[in-house]
C-alpha cells in the first residue's frame, strides 16, 4: 500500500496508521520468532513516532511538539497496555515515544526489547482504530438525510 502523505502530516487518525502499527508488529513478531521480514512497516512507524514528537525549527533545532489530544490518548493507552511504565505528563510521555521510536529504528540490535516493541505495536494498532472508529460513530447524524 503505498501513500503520497508525508510523516509530517501523518496523524493517529489517519486510516493508515493502524494499519502501519499492525504490521510493524507482525515484522517484530517475524524477527521474535527468526522469520525473514523486510522491517518496511517497523521504519515507518519509527519515523511517524518520531515526527509526532519532534519537528525541525529555525537553524535546524529539533523542537519537541504538542501532541494533539487524540494522539496523546492513544500513545498513553498504548504505552500502558504494552507494560510501559506508566507516564504522568505530556513531557514524559513525549520521551517514552521517541525513546520506543528510537528503540523500532533498531529493531535487528534490540533484542532484550523486541517483546515490548512487539507489544506497544499491537496495542497502538488496537487503540488507534479504535480510537478513530468511536470518533467516525458519535458524529451527529442528520435525521432528515437518508
Amino acid at each position: 500500500m503505498t501513500t503520497t502523505t508525508s510523516a509530517a502530516d501523518f496523524r493517529v487518525m489517519d486510516p493508515e496508521f493502524a494499519f502501519i502499527a499492525a504490521n510493524a508488529a507482525v515484522e517484530v513478531d517475524d524477527i521474535i520468532h527468526g522469520r525473514e521480514s523486510t522491517f518496511d512497516n517497523v521504519t515507518r512507524l519509527s519515523d511517524l513516532l518520531k515526527t509526532s514528537v519532534i519537528h525541525e525549527g529555525p537553524q535546524g533545532a529539533n523542537l519537541r511538539s504538542l501532541m494533539d489530544p487524540v494522539s496523546t490518548d492513544v500513545f498513553s493507552r498504548a504505552l500502558s497496555a504494552s507494560r510501559q511504565h506508566a507516564v504522568s505528563s505530556l513531557n514524559e510521555l513525549a520521551t517514552r515515544t521517541e525513546e520506543l521510536s528510537e528503540a523500532l529504528a533498531k529493531v535487528q540490535d534490540n533484542e532484550e526489547m523486541l517483546e515490548v516493541l512487539r507489544d506497544f505495536c499491537v496495542a497502538l494498532s488496537k487503540y488507534a482504530l479504535g480510537t478513530r472508529h468511536t470518533l467516525l460513530q458519535s458524529r451527529v447524524r442528520n435525521p432528515y438525510k437518508k
